[in-house]
């Protein structure tokens, strides 16, 4: 959802993905070059036509094997008009999942107006509308989480099921020659002070007595957007007309970690997340002649998406003990923890946050048109100066690193394993089965000037 905040849809046209289509906004480049998303979506009631094409594109028209999609503004008329619209959903109707204790409230509220007229009759029009959006999902989860002797280092009850194995003793890589606790129990001296505050930030089970989907509760995802457009058109002359336009959309997506601040739960992407997007155009259509027009065009299209965790700006890693994590706000919040048999992480966020993540894409066009008889010939050409930034760090734990626990450390060769069991008692005693984390020394970006040209004869038979 930070992602994909502004709510674009997947589309597949002509047997292709979605990187196969290509959507222009009044004839400006309206996609993610990340993902091929749409980067800015206007409110339905704010579009005068939507141009799609499936095959046969116009030679201007390139980069697609799927559709070719082009929306354009409504304009202004001598006589002025306007909407207000407003609309409402929730859960109250709604079904209660099945097996959840509860059922967490969703609801959808909208609320919108368009006006458009003129400034000069006649000559110069304006349009422009507003909508915003408040989107509250409710997500219920079931999911476990570790038992109160577990916790403890108590494994006696479940010592027919697995035997929890001293790391300290034996061959440390192989595990040959391990003894196993006496009474399957992991003394408390030897429980680590990390874990213990790890484990005091998840709660206990609240249904059910077994090992396994033990705990259900829910949490509300909020998604707050506000957009607007605005457009000018003027009519200068009989032979000359502009127009201006900026649209503006700005969703904020927060999603709340399971475990409050300490996410976990096996939910990874818990945090906020803000898509400042931005369009506009300016536009000239000169008719030279009754069989011959020009139009120049100069376009901007721009998003910048920043994502981070909810304890974002936190040092809940050296809070902990865990030192040298919480170097600055990049690095900020608590380390994803993971325990073999409990949904990843059990504690803290996915690697892939915090993201910085930015697109500019600036449009330079120049169409002519020319009908003589029953030829219709089109020549232009397009400049295209592209701007991407991208700084994330995910291939190795992220920026504040991950520390994975699985059962091999506390288990030998053909004995009894209960991964919960065994990775926890491995989480208990803090030896790990991987530790890593991947900093990042620079700020990646890209920067490209691309040239397109077409020449186009449409020949009526």
């Amino acid at each position: 959802e930070f992602f994909n905040s502004q709510g674009a849809l997947t589309t597949q046209v002509n047997g292709v993905s979605r990187e196969g289509n290509n959507v222009q906004f009044e004839g400006v480049d309206n996609n993610h070059r990340t993902g091929l998303l749409t980067v800015l979506i206007p409110p339905i009631e704010a579009l005068q036509t939507v141009d799609v094409s499936t095959s046969n594109y116009e030679a201007e028209l390139g980069r697609a094997g799927g559709a070719v999609t082009n929306i354009m503004l409504k304009s202004g008329t001598n006589e002025l008009h306007g909407a207000v619209y407003a609309f409402h959903s929730n859960s109250a109707m709604g079904a209660r999942a099945t097996f959840q204790p509860r059922k967490p409230v969703t609801t959808y509220n909208s609320y919108g107006f368009n006006i458009g007229g003129p400034i000069r009759k006649g000559r110069t029009f304006f349009f422009g509308d507003f909508l915003q959006t408040r989107d509250r999902r409710g997500d219920g989860f079931i999911i476990s989480v570790p038992q109160a002797p577990l916790r403890a280092g108590d494994f006696s009850s479940l010592a027919s099921r697995a035997v929890i194995y001293d790391p300290a003793t034996g061959n440390r890589d192989t595990g040959v020659g391990r003894t196993p606790f006496a009474g399957n129990q992991v003394p408390d001296a030897r429980i680590s002070p990390i874990a213990k505050k790890v484990l005091a930030m998840v709660p206990l089970p609240n249904l059910g007595s077994d090992i396994l989907n033990n705990y259900a509760s829910s949490t509300t995802r909020n998604n707050d957007s506000n957009s607007f457009d605005i457009k000018v058109d003027h009519q200068q002359t009989d032979k000359d007309r502009f127009s201006v336009r900026y649209s503006l959309q700005r969703p904020v997506v927060t999603d709340p970690g399971r475990f409050g601040i300490a996410g976990g739960g096996g939910k990874g992407f818990a945090g906020t997340g803000v898509n400042r997007t931005q369009s506009a155009a300016v536009n000239y259509t000169r008719l030279l002649s009754s069989t011959f027009i020009t139009e120049a065009r100069v376009g901007l299209s721009r998003y910048s998406n920043i994502a981070e965790t909810v304890d974002a700006g936190t040092k809940a890693s050296e809070a902990i003990g865990i030192k040298g994590v919480n170097l600055d706000r990049w690095t900020s919040g608590l380390s994803s923890i993971n325990v073999g048999g409990y949904a990843g992480p059990l504690v803290g966020y996915a690697g892939s946050l915090p993201w910085n993540r930015a697109e500019t894409n600036f449009n330079f066009v120049n169409n002519w048109t020319k009908t003589h008889r029953n030829h219709t010939i089109k020549f232009g050409a397009e400049v295209r100066r592209l701007r991407e930034e991208l700084l994330q760090t995910q291939n190795a734990g992220g920026a504040r690193g991950e520390y994975q626990f699985r059962n091999n450390q506390t288990s030998i060769a053909g004995s009894a394993v209960l991964d919960q069991v065994n990775s926890m008692a491995s989480f208990l005693l803090d030896v790990p089965s991987t530790f890593q984390r991947d900093l990042s020394g620079t700020f990646p970006s890209q920067r490209a000037i691309m040239l397109f040209t077409y020449v186009q004869d449409k020949w009526q038979a």
